[in-house]
Parts: C-alpha cells; sequence; structure tokens
C-alpha cells in the first residue's frame, strides 16, 4: 500500500515537472555582478535549480537541528541514569533506628536569666 502510495506521488511530481517545463521552456540570460552573463538556460532550470537548492539549505539546517537534539537529548539520558542510580543507592541504604527519645532543641538563654543581666 505505502509503495503504490509513493509510486503515486512521484507520478505525479514527474507529470507536473514535466509539464512545467514544457511551458516553460523560454530561453533566458541571467546577470550576474560586474557584468557577467550566464549562457542562455531555459526557465525551467533556473527554477527547479531554485529549488532544489533551497530545499538543499532547509535540509542541512535541519540537519544541524536535529545533532543539536540529539546531543540534548544524550546529556538528559546520562543526567537521567545519574539520578536513578543515585535512588537505587539511596533505596537500598540500610533503615536507621532511632537511639532513643527525640530531645527538644536547646534554647540559647532562659528568660529569667535574660532579665537578671
Amino acid at each position: 500500500m505505502m509503495s503504490s502510495l509513493r509510486f503515486l506521488f512521484g507520478l505525479v511530481v514527474m507529470i507536473f515537472l514535466v509539464t512545467f517545463a514544457v511551458t516553460n521552456n523560454t530561453p533566458i540570460k541571467l546577470y550576474y555582478y560586474f557584468n557577467f552573463q550566464s549562457p542562455e538556460i531555459p526557465l525551467f532550470l533556473v527554477v527547479l535549480a531554485s529549488v532544489f537548492i533551497g530545499a538543499l539549505f532547509v535540509w542541512v539546517l535541519a540537519l544541524f537541528d536535529r545533532i543539536r537534539l540529539k546531543m540534548s537529548v544524550g546529556k538528559k539520558d546520562k543526567r537521567i541514569r545519574e539520578l536513578e542510580k543515585e535512588l537505587v543507592d539511596l533505596r537500598n541504604l540500610p533503615a536507621e533506628e532511632p537511639a532513643g527519645k527525640p530531645e527538644a532543641f536547646p534554647c540559647e538563654a532562659e528568660p529569667s536569666e535574660e532579665k537578671e543581666s
């Protein structure tokens, strides 16, 4: 099913490209800086070259973004592994039993002592 959809999509794209090329085959010259001119080339080649260069540019930008995201995910996976190991270590610690009755916090100074000073 998927291969037939790909074939159909490719066929439609090829038909579009052929009809585009046939209807836009007027020869043109491109003018660059310093009075440089290209030889006469069909208009459809200029348009298709522009589309492919743009697609290549977008692909390269997406590739850099994907690499950056993979590095970020790798760092986060490493941090998750560290935290999971720490959690396992903390769960395996022996439980400490209280040594007796908990003591109250000692006061720094008794209120009666402060009045006498």
